[in-house]
């Protein structure tokens, strides 16, 4: 009870000073972020003020967005994806808040730089959710050779036996898929849970090599390939909750779709193989068993080492 009421009286206490502030300048909040600082890439507080203060706007709910997070039982709001272009959200803010960015260039710039962020974070959660949601092509040669990629480079002394002179075999099973034909493990996370394991197989052999090797221990096995689909959907999921906001922050707001979509890969995959060897290594020290996996994988992205990892790549 009392801490609701400290809560309410916090609330109240904002408000009045925001008020204040504002008949004192004659600025929005919005504005007075924008025109405290020179606009800079690496100045991601000013920016999580700004952030903060557009999603918590009740003027500006109209060009925000709502999910659900099952977690924390929250909503999470964020600029509604639907928008692409800086200066359309800009002219609807100006729209909503007519007394607001009238004569400031600078504030002006900022705003529109910080919008452009917002945008390009949505343009990484939909880009990721475009790969997870693609489903891996058997006619694809592409996707049909990042599959054996991984089959060679783990198993380089054996020759994989194909049942229909395609995919289907029983020593798929070898390496952690489920069964004969590991499209069906794909299903979760499409071509992009395929896409992190070559990446983690091809850049980091030794590493894989030994977490396969380890992997496959009597009591402490765990299927390979699953663990790392699954981790690829924890990934997913954390950046859909923008969690990684900040890392994704450092990149420029000016590339190219394309360039920007190669940059955030990279990220997103560099994190990906550090956390595959850091839940390896937290399962073995857990005396893990496989009933135990889905336990151990949620208990080692809550520890607060795994946390710093995470907060290493902001």
């Amino acid at each position: 009870m009392f801490s609701w009421l400290l809560t309410l009286l916090w609330g109240y206490y904002q408000s009045l000073i925001k008020y204040i502030l504002h008949i004192l300048t004659g600025k929005s909040e919005l504005e007075r972020i924008c025109s405290s600082h020179q606009p800079h890439i690496n100045d991601y507080s000013s920016f999580k003020e700004f952030e903060t203060c557009l999603i918590n706007s009740k003027q500006l709910s109209s060009i925000l967005e709502e999910s659900y997070d099952k977690e924390t039982k929250t909503n999470l709001k964020y600029l509604n994806k639907k928008f692409i272009d800086s200066d359309e959200v800009f002219g609807k803010i100006k729209q909503i808040k007519k007394d607001s960015f009238k004569t400031n260039e600078h504030s002006i710039k900022k705003c529109k730089i910080y919008i452009k962020y917002m945008i390009n974070i949505n343009q990484t959660i939909q880009y990721f959710y475009e790969l997870s949601n693609t489903k891996f092509d058997i006619e694809n040669g592409k996707d049909l050779n990042m599959l054996f990629d991984i089959w060679k480079v783990l198993k380089p002394k054996t020759e994989i036996k194909l049942e229909d002179n395609l995919i289907i075999s029983n020593d798929w099973k070898e390496i952690g898929f489920q069964g004969k034909d590991p499209r069906t493990d794909f299903r979760g996370m499409g071509i992009l849970g395929l896409m992190n394991l070559h990446y983690f197989v091809m850049n980091y052999q030794k590493e894989a090599k030994q977490v396969l090797e380890e992997s496959d221990l009597g009591d402490q096995w765990y299927p390979f390939a699953i663990c790392g689909i699954n981790i690829t959907g924890t990934l997913v999921d954390l950046i859909s909750k923008y969690y990684l906001n900040e890392t994704f922050y450092k990149i420029d707001c000016e590339l190219d779709i394309e360039h920007h979509r190669q940059v955030i890969t990279n990220i997103f995959q560099n994190i990906y193989a550090k956390l595959f060897v850091k839940l390896h290594d937290y399962y073995i020290e857990q005396n893990g068993t496989v009933m135990k996996f889905n336990t151990i994988k949620d208990n080692f992205f809550k520890s607060p080492s795994t946390q710093q990892l995470l907060a290493s790549f902001k």
